[in-house]
């Protein structure tokens, strides 16, 4: 899976830039976007009842945390490297501009 950026109004160019910036922070970490976009959504859907079907155990754990603080700062630096204030795309809203690819 590769990441993705969404940004409204961004050139291709700075898409680009902004997926570099985002891919540098996660492998300073070590966090593949795998990691990044699973680990975050475990978080950020902690408060609904989730079921797996082959039993996983869906609480997010304190490295699901520590992920999603790491995913939140490379897509702080993605929406940086375009150009753009990072501020409105906060923790906890709904999905950011960063995601996976799920091809």
């Amino acid at each position: 899976m590769s990441l993705t950026l969404e940004i409204p109004g961004a050139s291709p160019e700075e898409i680009q830039r902004g997926l570099a910036a985002a891919q540098a922070i996660l492998d300073m970490y070590g966090v593949t976007p795998e990691q990044g976009d699973y680990s975050v959504w475990k978080v950020e859907n902690a408060h609904e009842p989730l079921y797996s079907l082959d039993g996983e155990d869906l609480e997010p754990t304190k490295e699901d945390e520590k992920i999603s603080v790491i995913w939140y700062r490379a897509q702080a630096a993605a929406v940086k490297a375009c150009g753009r204030d990072p501020a409105p795309y906060e923790p906890g809203d709904d999905q950011g501009p960063l995601g996976c690819s799920h091809d």
